[in-house]
């Protein structure tokens, strides 16, 4: 049986999958119907723009009674640069539960260069010349939150118990304030098998005795090694 109404392919203004907007094929009887579909099935806390290919809308003009909270607007008033619209579904709701729990990181977030539609934030080490930590979702073309320092890192979508957005960015927190307070530490081995990651300071010790230490990275430059002349 044909379905009554008119078929509209309909996405989120500025998301991207593989460069390409994720849309989904809707028979609605006109084109603010069929954005206000699409919304139901993948709504949202925040304000966001909906294509249907016949027209646009806001989502907050739609449901005004959701009281949806502008990203945009809260961005500016932070002083943020990043342009949301730019963003992928899954980047704007990890931006979004960022707001609500940290919304002080948003004004060192920046859109990547190369994938402007992922984000990331960045935190200068206060030790001279250390490198940097970040947080950010630009990691390949599948949806993920990585944490890191340097280029020792850890994903959230390898965190078997922790399956929510909301839950992934206390887990990042989690990780952010472990490496500030040095129980995480960036090194490099040598050797056959040579390798990088995140550890506690007793990986530094174990391989300085053992001769295989390459190179160490702590936030407050306590467990750096070499250490400077």
């Amino acid at each position: 049986m044909k379905k009554a109404g008119h078929l509209f392919y309909v996405y989120f203004v500025g998301d991207k999958f593989l460069d390409k907007p994720y849309s989904e094929p809707i028979f609605a009887s006109d084109s603010e119907e069929a954005a206000k579909q699409f919304f139901l099935n993948h709504p949202k806390e925040y304000n966001c723009r909906i294509d249907t290919t016949a027209g646009v809308y806001l989502a907050s003009e739609l449901f005004p009674e959701r009281k949806l909270v502008s990203l945009e607007d809260e961005l500016a008033k932070l002083g943020s640069k990043l342009i949301v619209d730019r963003l992928d579904r899954h980047s704007k709701d990890i931006l979004y539960e960022i707001f609500k729990q940290f919304p002080d990181w948003l004004i060192l977030a920046k859109n990547e260069t190369e994938w402007k539609e992922r984000f990331t934030i960045d935190w200068q080490s206060p030790y001279p010349d250390n490198p940097t930590m970040w947080v950010s979702t630009a990691w390949g073309d599948y949806q993920d939150l990585v944490v890191g320092f340097w280029d020792g890192h850890i994903h959230m979508c390898d965190q078997s118990d922790c399956l929510t957005i909301e839950c992934w960015v206390k887990r990042v927190n989690e990780y952010v304030e472990m490496i500030k307070s040095e129980k995480l530490i960036y090194y490099e081995s040598k050797g056959l098998f040579g390798g990088y990651d995140l550890s506690e300071p007793n990986i530094i010790t174990s391989l300085i005795s053992e001769g295989k230490l390459k190179k160490a990275y702590s936030w407050l430059g306590t467990y750096n090694y070499p250490k400077e002349k």
